[in-house]
Parts: C-alpha cells; sequence; structure tokens
C-alpha cells in the first residue's frame, strides 16, 4: 500500500492525507481489479490467446506476484467452469469389437504392460481403450452411442494385413460409421510411426480421406513423410502416457521449500535435432547441470528379464530420479515438436523447461494454467537458456513447483480405470466441448 506522505507531502493536516491516500489506493485497488477480471476473462474464454501472453510476460519480477494470482484463479474457475458446462454423464462410448486387436496385444503384453518399456510413450491406444472399458461412459448398445472408438493397436508387423483387413470390413458395413461418415468415431494416434505404410491406403484412405474420424493424437505437427497429418478443429491432442510408478509425491514436492541437488538435467537421444547437439554444447560442462545421452538403442522386448530391458528399467529409473532431484529439466524439440520428457517432468515436479516453438499443450481449456507452470524459451534464444533459469530465486521456483504440483494430474494416465480429472477426463471435456483449437 502506498503511504500518506508518499502520495500528499503537501497535505496541511493527517486527516487530510490519510482520506487523500485511501481516495488513491481505493482507485489503483478498483483498476487492479478491473484488469484481474478482465484477464480472468481471457483465460476462461480464450486460453490461448492469454498463454501467448502468459509467456511474454509472467516471469517479469514485476508481475510475477499478480500474475501468479490470476493464474491460481484462472486454473479453479477453468476447473468448476468446465465441468458446470459440460455434462460428462450424457457420454455413451461404444468400442468397436476387432479380434485381431486383442490377439496382437496377447502377443506383444510383454512390452505393453512393462512400465519400465521405453515405448510406452506408443500405448495411448491401449490405455485410452482399457479407461472406456472400465468406465461408466462404455454402452454395449451401438444405437445408444454418442461416440464409437475403434481400437486399433499397431505393436508388430506379423497380423498388419489381417488387422487392416478386420477394421477395413468393420466400418464399411457399420451402419453407424456410414450414417455420420465417421465425425463420431475416435481412433488414438501416437503420431510418431508412419501411420500411412502401418494402416494401408484403403484404411488410410476410409480413415482420413473419406471419412470424419476424430483422431485422438500424441503430435499435432509431424512434417515426416508418409505421415497422416493432424487436423485443427477436428483432431484433439492428447498427452502421451507416462507409467504411474514415474509419478512423485507431488503434494508434498509442493510444500518441500528445500533446494534440489541440481539445476539442470536432461536425458535423451540427442542427434535427434542440431538444437539439442548445440544445448550439449553450451551446458555439458557446466555446474548444475547434468546432459546424458541415450546410449543405448531401444527396441520393443517382450521379455521384462532380458539383459535390454533390464538395462532400459535401469535408465529409466535413473533418469526419473535424477529429474525427481533436479530444479529444471531441459525439454528441446526433436524429431517433432513434442517430447515425453516435458511430461515425466510434469510427473516428477521438475519445472519443465520447453525449447519448441510449435510445441502445444494437450487440452486447450487448461493450457494458460499449466504454461503458468513451466518456463519457454523461443528456440533462437537457446544460448540464453542457462542464463534465463539463473534469474530464479528459490522461492520462485518454489512456487512454480506447487502450480505444477496443482494441475500434473490433468496430464497422467491411469489404468485401467481413469481418476477423477486425470488425462482421460480431461480428453472428454474437451471432446464434448465439440471444439479444439489447436493454435
Amino acid at each position: 500500500m502506498l503511504s500518506t506522505t508518499d502520495l500528499h507531502p503537501k497535505c496541511t493536516s493527517r486527516r487530510e492525507a490519510m482520506k487523500n491516500a485511501w481516495i488513491n489506493n481505493s482507485v489503483i485497488s478498483y483498476l487492479s481489479m478491473i484488469w484481474i477480471s478482465a484477464f480472468l476473462a481471457v483465460i476462461t474464454t480464450n486460453p490461448t490467446k492469454a498463454e501467448t501472453y502468459l509467456n511474454a510476460t509472467a516471469h517479469t519480477r514485476i508481475n510475477r506476484e499478480l500474475f501468479s494470482l490470476v493464474t491460481k484463479t484462472a486454473s479453479k474457475i477453468n476447473s468448476r467452469s468446465c465441468h458446470a458446462a459440460f455434462n460428462l454423464t450424457v457420454l455413451k462410448i461404444y468400442v468397436y469389437n476387432i479380434s485381431v486387436n486383442d490377439l496382437i496385444l496377447k502377443r506383444n503384453w510383454g512390452w505393453v504392460s512393462n512400465p519400465w518399456n521405453q515405448h510406452n510413450q506408443y500405448i495411448p491406444e491401449y490405455v485410452i481403450h482399457q479407461n472406456i472399458l472400465n468406465s461408466e461412459y462404455l454402452t454395449t448398445n451401438a444405437s445408444e452411442a454418442t461416440h464409437f472408438f475403434i481400437p486399433i493397436g499397431i505393436y508388430e508387423t506379423v497380423l498388419l494385413k489381417k488387422l487392416q483387413f478386420e477394421v477395413l470390413r468393420t466400418l464399411s458395413s457399420s451402419p453407424w460409421f456410414i450414417h455420420s461418415r465417421g465425425c463420431n468415431h475416435l481412433f488414438v494416434w501416437s503420431s510418431q510411426r508412419p501411420l500411412n505404410r502401418l494402416l494401408g491406403q484403403t484404411l488410410s484412405r476410409l480413415l482420413r480421406d473419406n471419412s470424419k474420424v476424430r483422431f485422438l493424437a500424441v503430435e499435432d505437427v509431424d512434417n515426416r513423410l508418409d505421415t497422416l497429418r493432424f487436423q485443427h478443429g477436428r483432431d484433439i491432442k492428447i498427452p502421451p502416457f507416462v507409467p504411474v510408478q514415474s509419478h512423485v509425491n507431488l503434494e508434498k514436492v509442493g510444500k518441500a521449500k528445500q533446494a534440489r541437488q541440481n539445476l539442470l538435467y536432461f536425458s535423451g537421444t540427442l542427434k535427434n535435432h542440431p538444437l539439442r547437439m548445440f544445448l550439449k554444447r553450451i551446458l555439458a560442462n557446466q555446474p548444475g547441470c547434468i546432459i546424458n545421452d541415450a546410449g543405448i538403442v531401444m527396441k520393443q522386448d517382450n521379455d521384462t528379464t532380458s539383459p535390454h530391458s533390464m538395462e532400459v528399467a535401469r535408465i529409466m529409473q535413473t533418469t526419473l530420479r535424477d529429474m525427481s532431484q533436479s530444479d529444471f529439466c531441459l525439454c528441446p524439440r526433436g524429431l517433432t515438436p513434442g517430447t515425453r520428457r516435458i511430461f515425466e517432468a510434469i510427473a516428477t515436479g521438475c519445472i519443465p523447461v520447453i525449447l519448441s516453438d510449435d510445441f502445444v499443450w494437450p487440452f486447450p481449456h487448461l493450457r494458460a494454467s499449466i504454461a503458468s507452470a513451466t518456463v519457454r524459451i523461443p528456440e533462437q534464444s537457446a544460448s540464453n537458456v542457462l542464463k534465463d533459469i539463473r534469474s530464479f530465486s528459490t522461492m520462485q521456483k518454489h512456487e512454480l513447483r506447487r502450480f505444477l504440483s496443482t494441475v500434473h494430474s490433468a496430464f497422467m494416465y491411469h489404468i485401467p480405470r481413469p481418476h477423477p480429472g486425470d488425462a482421460f477426463e480431461q480428453l472428454l471435456i474437451t471432446l464434448i466441448s465439440g471444439t479444439n483449437p489447436s493454435r
């Protein structure tokens, strides 16, 4: 608050000075409330615009406390408004019976069910399928369904032709698919594989070119050849899967104020993108920075006790342990703008430092909230990353972790049954809202 002498040094009486000070402070408070109310209105109606503004100004020293107050309030408003506005109980999801898919899952169960398998970022198909089957939204009566789920788990090539044929036959003979042209049909796409080739030309055309099937995609930007394209406004972006074993007690992390052992941590494949190689050169020998190159060739291994599986499990457990002991987790783009490392950082309470200009958060109604709990640095400013993160005080890092602990569950999945407020429920909120502004 402003003092009376600061505002009115020439006032002839203390009563007059106090009166004038009260008027000025009231005006300032009133204008601040108008500003906060207006900003909250922007957040709740246009999260993408609010996220852009937050990224530009939220980490300036003058605005940090005010933005902290605004974003905390906005998070609560968004959570309440989404649940109030969308009645999820009206959802009824019918799951097509694709018998070959069940056989493929059984043949690959060893690595699909292995929590330390490095390929589990590719199993949101299985996770969402299980969530639907174990939720109140499942219906076995197709005539009452509001949505239809197409289970396609592409984990191998041995039975690929049979899978393509059965899915094609099922959809082409489905009156609900034909009548709606698939606009109420859902297909999970992990995005980092050439689905055009895996699905086959005929099925690819059916799912994308000749229908309105909505893809639930981990990535919305993938410029590699022979890859199906994400369609903004129609498809829905979802988080990759992070095993529940990765999660730390973020409620306890949010309350803990002690400093962590490391300042900055990264572990991954450095050769995936020139930006990663550049960051390795400038950060490798800096104090408090740990930069590890994943020096193992990953493969799908159904034997969880094989030397390869055991080594991968050790690397992943070490990575998650080091992340949980670091203030910041470096998340540069790789082959695609997104990386599972962002969501592993969220799970371990390590503040993500995102260097990927094209990365967009899943779930439009949560983007402003999660953006205020992370650090975003333009790719062209990568040389300043160490300077930028060193500017955060211990208290500021604690505040970021505390806010991260309040929103992290919305980006995590659970198997087999979904939890209230988790990524599956956020997907349903996005689905029933009828819109998906990805930009």
